[in-house]
């Protein structure tokens, strides 16, 4: 075990010391403008970071690191449902200057409802069929609304936001005992997975 430690640490040294070999340098003489007064500065190189910040070299963005793999978005699999959250449509009001903005298509078994207040900030619930035990913020006889808020459960939600969305919630299943929602669109989402727990 300790040989194989030793032969990660060489390696990893020896690694290091590659890239740093073969790491882009740049004379300061090339810079436009750029005094090279300072004894033979002609010879001098600067870093990568440093001929970035005087305009010697581009500037290249690098995407974070990731173990994971790069997954495009699933295509949806139904349209909009809007018959789920009616009487709600576009620009209905919610509550106090909150309103329906969109609804996404339905994708991996969801659909996103984006709320918006007249400042510009926004709400997504994703809205899925109701399981055997609710999780979202607010249910109805059909649908669990979820908040995204990437927690997973664990920040508490703003009361005044609980409220608002238990009540659009108690609206949408007001509307659905006199008018229910045809099975084709319940059919399209799905109930939340155990991994949202």
């Amino acid at each position: 075990m300790k040989m194989l430690t030793r032969r990660f640490v060489l390696g990893s040294g020896a690694m290091a010391l590659g890239a740093w070999l073969v790491r882009p340098r740049y004379r300061a003489e090339s810079a436009p403008g750029l005094s090279t007064k300072q004894g033979s500065s002609s010879d001098r190189t600067l870093s990568p970071d440093e001929a970035v910040r005087r305009g010697l070299a581009p500037r290249t963005e690098l995407a974070p690191y990731s173990n994971a793999e790069v997954v495009p978005p699933a295509p949806e699999t139904a349209p909009p449902p809007w018959k789920a959250i009616a009487p709600y449509g576009p620009g209905d009001e919610v509550a106090e200057s909150w309103t329906v903005h969109a609804l996404t298509g339905v994708q991996d078994g969801s659909s996103v409802v984006t709320l918006r207040h007249r400042s510009g900030s926004e709400a997504h619930l994703r809205l899925m069929r109701r399981g055997i035990v609710p999780i979202g913020v607010a249910q109805t006889a059909h649908l669990d609304l979820l908040l995204m808020n990437h927690a997973r459960g664990g920040l508490p939600t703003d009361e005044f936001f609980a409220r608002m969305v238990r009540g659009f919630a108690a609206v949408i299943d007001d509307h659905a005992r006199k008018r229910p929602v045809p099975r084709l669109v319940l059919a399209s989402l799905e109930a939340p997975p155990s991994h949202y727990c």
